[in-house]
């Protein structure tokens, strides 16, 4: 396959220059030709090296969803306060406004402070599902449904749903309906102990070099981030996602076509969300968005833990994936490592060819 090393040896070495205990894996795909290349000295991966993918677990997330709504046991319209019997709840909020980030729900619960402050290092260790429904119990608002904001409240509380809906938590949904079909192994939540030797540690930036950090754990609401895969799985996971369309008579490849597809487009005011670009769209879980300096449309979700970055993309024309994963968290841009940039460049540099 005739991808650029150089360029990616490039990106790494810049990466990796003043970040020694960075591990970094990548994932290149485009018609059915895979490879993958690994970066790191401290902690060496490979291609079943152990990430935490954050909030590409949405995705995940919004397959399940799409499963569920094709054999009918749920409705995208169906109204959350009759699925959870949440009689005071706003009746407008729905799956469907879950999943696209335009349910008027904020970014997390404002109760999830309590368990920040018992454990700041892994902030939803201690937030329960009695947590969650104090507070959906008394919230309210309604003035900002239909307007987007993104939200890990809202996906968390979308997986807590298929949960409840179908009496089966959330990783065995996971297993049932997609891992276990594409022989995704090591895409869980609680790792066995071979893959917790695999896990890569992963590290926060200090004043002068990085320390470890613990792994953070999503007991109440796994929807919105609790995933934890290698670049192998995700490669599986994306190829199947690229030929989704082709292959719809398969009921799990018309999940994801059915995810592939525009839902609303964006439209951000908001200063926690100013960092998307005004000319992007969301389908299921799926962030629509121009790859920069051209005019091809990715299919994309990033994901960033306490210690963990992600990025996965698809060009669905050229059947193309690259997949970013590595062990230092998010950072604003332009202050240190970032996954989705060095993705897109990537992208850039061999759609250009």
């Amino acid at each position: 396959m005739d991808i650029d090393r150089s360029l990616i040896e490039e990106l790494a070495e810049a990466a990796t220059a003043d970040r020694p205990n960075l591990s970094l894996s990548i994932g290149i795909c485009q018609n059915g030709q895979a490879e993958t290349h690994h970066f790191g000295q401290t902690h060496p991966p490979s291609d079943n090296s152990i990430y935490e993918i954050g909030s590409v677990t949405k995705v995940f997330t919004a397959i399940l969803l799409a499963k569920l709504v094709q054999r009918g046991t749920l409705g995208l319209d169906d109204s959350v306060s009759n699925l959870l019997d949440l009689p005071n709840f706003p009746k407008a909020i729905t799956l469907r406004s879950l999943s696209t980030h335009h349910s008027g729900l904020p970014r997390l619960p404002r109760n999830l402070i309590w368990s920040l402050l018992k454990n700041p290092a892994n902030p939803y260790l201690n937030y329960s599902t009695a947590d969650l429904y104090k507070f959906l119990n008394r919230y309210k608002r309604t003035k900002r449904i239909g307007q987007f904001e993104y939200s890990n409240l809202a996906v968390g509380l979308l997986g807590h749903i298929l949960e409840t809906v179908t009496d089966t938590p959330y990783i065995k949904l996971i297993q049932q309906h997609i891992t276990q079909p594409l022989s995704m192994a090591d895409t869980t939540i609680q790792l066995s102990p071979d893959q917790q030797q695999r896990l890569i540690p992963g590290y926060v930036p200090t004043r002068k070099s990085s320390k470890p950090t613990p792994n953070w754990d999503l007991p109440a609401i796994p929807g919105c981030g609790a995933l934890r895969s290698t670049v192998s799985d995700l490669l599986k996971f994306a190829v199947a996602n690229l030929q989704a369309e082709a292959e719809s008579n398969n009921p799990l490849a018309a999940a994801m076509a059915l995810c592939q597809q525009q839902q609303r487009s964006i439209r951000s005011d908001r200063k926690p969300d100013n960092d998307l670009s005004d000319n992007m769209a969301i389908g299921l879980g799926w962030f629509i968005r121009p790859l920069p300096y051209s005019n091809i449309t990715l299919h994309w979700h990033d994901g960033g833990t306490g210690g963990y970055q992600s990025s996965l993309a698809l060009h669905l024309p050229s059947q193309t994936t690259v997949i970013v994963l590595a062990n230092y968290p998010p950072v604003p841009p332009g202050k240190g490592f970032a996954a989705a940039p060095m993705g897109d460049e990537i992208f850039n540099h061999r759609l250009s060819k």
